[in-house]
């Protein structure tokens, strides 16, 4: 069963998926499948060639306690050594590394995108380096984003929930060696500290860069002003291709304004619960 607190949640629908192999990236039409990407390929013009030959499981199916599925793309080394993962969990496309939107966004920053290899998840870590150096690494679209079932929800129990089912996945899958890493900054932050909590039995640490801890005080009514700014310009990376719904923050704060309501109190992190090693930077 999705967690209790869902029946507090105000829901809107998510914005549409256009699944064009353009808006969400040159890898994103759905297609579950294993590939070979080969060393010195180009996933796409402007970006980094591939530095070593890595076996990409497409759109990986993973069903969650409550029956919803998910998908992840995994990136591999080709080896028959068993490796650790790491995880970038946040609502930001997993194929979108060449999506318009974020090639702008560096060509803006006068970054360019030669500096990653185009299979990077906004703020995550670029598989073509990590699995050069004996990672695996796995980009899900969490629930109700892009293919994945289910309706979208922002930090808390759900998504703490959800993580701690795709680390166990993660964990018993034959190419693994059980060890699991959340990684990432922002969101991507945010989402380790709820998920660690859960204390899944195979997550061996976190790293956590730039993220908040209470989305309340830190998100939502910062120093007590109520501020939707960023929550809004989140709330459009919740896109769907399945109709689903989408956790409406902006209406969350007028119908429920203090910090004591359920809502809010399911979006405070208790650190106190983690007892892994947390590598954090600010």
């Amino acid at each position: 069963m999705t967690v209790k607190i869902t029946e507090e949640m105000i829901f809107s629908p998510s914005f549409n998926y256009l699944d064009n192999g353009i808006e969400h990236g040159v890898l994103s039409p759905f297609e579950t499948k294993e590939v070979i990407l080969k060393k010195g390929q180009q996933i796409a013009e402007g970006f980094k060639p591939l530095s070593c030959d890595i076996k990409m499981l497409k759109d990986t199916p993973v069903t969650l306690r409550d029956g919803v599925t998910i998908y992840a793309d995994i990136y591999l080394p080709v080896t028959e050594e068993k490796v650790p993962t790491l995880i970038a969990w946040s609502p930001y496309g997993k194929s979108a590394g060449t999506a318009p939107r974020y090639k702008n966004l560096f060509n803006m920053l006068e970054m360019g995108n030669a500096w990653n290899s185009g299979l990077t998840k906004f703020e995550a870590p670029d598989p073509a380096y990590w699995v050069q150096h004996g990672y695996a690494v796995c980009n899900p679209d969490m629930r109700g984003i892009a293919h994945s079932e289910g309706n979208t929800t922002m930090l808390g129990s759900q998504e703490a929930q959800d993580g701690y089912d795709l680390i166990e996945w993660l964990a018993a899958q034959s190419w693994s060696n059980g060890k699991t890493a959340l990684t990432g900054t922002s969101y991507l932050a945010f989402s380790q500290w709820y998920i660690a909590a859960e204390m899944p039995p195979h997550l061996t640490c976190i790293n956590p860069t730039e993220g908040l801890s209470d989305g309340y005080r830190d998100l939502a009514f910062i120093g007590g002003i109520p501020d939707t700014n960023f929550i809004e310009r989140l709330a459009v990376n919740h896109v769907s291709a399945k109709h689903a719904q989408r956790e409406d923050l902006a209406k969350e704060m007028q119908s429920a304004p203090l910090a004591d309501a359920p809502i809010w109190q399911d979006k405070v992190a208790d650190p106190s619960q983690i007892t892994i090693p947390r590598f954090c930077h600010r």
